[in-house]
């Protein structure tokens, strides 16, 4: 019999030998969604937008954070904001898209707002009783940045950006980040839950048989794990010259052949100049360190079937015609990988509904990052299941002991203060 937590089946974690994966009913469940949408969405840092969008004062984006409309604005004083997007009238919007401006105004009523959020001037309430426009001032969120990337998280409780990131930023040492460009991007919205998409990301072993192309410019033996506090990373590399593999890549016109007309960026160490680094940021964020620059994608849950797919480019200055054409080669092939994604991932999603499918097993040596991952969730989910239980009046459906079990001060076991920070403990692996 199937063990409840809230509206979602027991994740039972025996380590990623022994235990079966994510249980399907957490790929279909609206309960689970809505529920995820007002906790976990909100209490971690998401990844919203560019620097360079809110470069100067006035310049300002909007964007979606579980489901909050936000606008992040650079002020005359040269702050950096995240505000509450809904007017304080009758809940317009203050900022539609991206631009600059000298301050905002809703486009329903004409309310007026400083950029730093302060209400400038309510048109036709003049006279009006009890009402004092110069003591109102849009909601204000947290908001920072990381290199070329700005992030907005909801909640207080969230520790600081900077250990959010720890375990990425040392990985960034080399690759001159200030000295990258903006170089494009793409949006696809993909008919599955999102975490069916975050899990095929977890992982290499679908690569040979959805990634034909990928496949042949990573080296078959080269692909290695590391486990963080709040992330993880993959490590896989091009074929080496001289190693197993190249001769194949060759003759395919695979990796050495565009390495030969376009060498990686200079600075980088012996792995960095031939692999990739895949670093990701639980629970929607993946920053992707390349021979040729950064890639940064993003997911944004929709429904709990639909989810938006983002791909962010940023690499270095191109100084030729042939610079721009390899930059783009580089970008359209990472968008057609992508495309091979999301194509599984729906055909896997629609498994998940099937009557006799209910979960699978993890291969130990190349899904530990997804059940790291599926660690994380189901820890940080917990303590709101069993809020949920209670509010529905259903507490003690039961859940197995060890690790997801939040810490005596409610706070999941996976983000609690010190070690490593791993839910079990664990580090890396190679």
């Amino acid at each position: 019999m199937t063990t409840m937590l809230g509206p979602v089946s027991v994740w039972e974690d025996n380590g990623v030998g022994r235990s079966g994966t994510l249980p399907n009913d957490w790929y279909t469940s609206p309960e689970l969604f809505e529920l995820e949408q007002r906790t976990l969405f909100r209490e971690v840092w998401v990844y919203v937008g560019r620097a360079d969008q809110v470069a100067e004062p006035g310049m300002y984006f909007t964007c979606e954070v579980a489901n909050e409309t936000v606008l992040v604005s650079r002020g005359q004083d040269g702050v950096l904001r995240a505000l509450s997007n809904v007017c304080l009238h009758r809940a317009g919007p203050v900022a539609v898209g991206c631009g600059q401006r000298k301050a905002f105004q809703c486009p329903y009523h004409g309310w007026t707002f400083e950029l730093d959020g302060r209400v400038r001037r309510a048109r036709g309430m003049e006279g009006t009783p009890d009402f004092d426009p110069a003591a109102m001032r849009l909601p204000e969120f947290r908001v920072d940045t990381w290199g070329p990337t700005v992030w907005v998280t909801l909640e207080d409780t969230a520790p600081p950006l900077e250990e959010w990131l720890a375990d990425v930023t040392p990985r960034a040492a080399n690759y001159r980040l200030d000295d990258l460009r903006f170089a494009g991007g793409r949006s696809w919205e993909i008919q599955c839950n999102w975490k069916m998409y975050v899990d095929n990301y977890m992982e290499g072993y679908h690569i040979p048989f959805i990634h034909p192309g990928l496949a042949q410019g990573l080296h078959p033996s080269i692909y290695t794990y590391a486990l963080g506090r709040y992330s993880n990373q993959q490590y896989g590399a091009e074929p080496h010259p001289r190693g197993p593999g190249s001769r194949v890549a060759g003759i395919l016109g695979g990796a050495q052949e565009f390495r030969r007309m376009k060498p990686p960026m200079p600075g980088l160490d012996d792995d960095e100049r031939v692999g990739y680094y895949f670093h990701f940021v639980f629970p929607l964020t993946t920053i992707n360190f390349t021979p040729d620059g950064l890639m940064v994608f993003r997911v944004r849950p929709i429904s709990p079937e639909v989810t938006e797919s983002t791909f962010t480019w940023w690499l270095p200055e191109a100084r030729s015609f042939e610079d721009k054409i390899l930059q783009a080669a580089i970008v359209n092939f990472g968008h057609l990988i992508n495309t091979e994604d999301y194509e599984i991932c729906e055909h896997a999603q629609k498994g998940m509904r099937s009557s006799v499918y209910r979960q699978g097993r993890y291969n130990a040596d190349e899904e530990m990052c997804l059940h790291h991952f599926h660690q994380l969730l189901t820890s940080q989910m917990r303590p709101h299941l069993e809020h949920w239980e209670e509010q529905h009046g259903r507490r003690g459906a039961g859940s197995p002991n060890g690790n997801g079990h939040a810490d005596g001060h409610g706070r999941p076991a996976a983000f609690r203060a010190g070690g490593n920070g791993t839910p079990n403990g664990g580090g890396s692996s190679s």
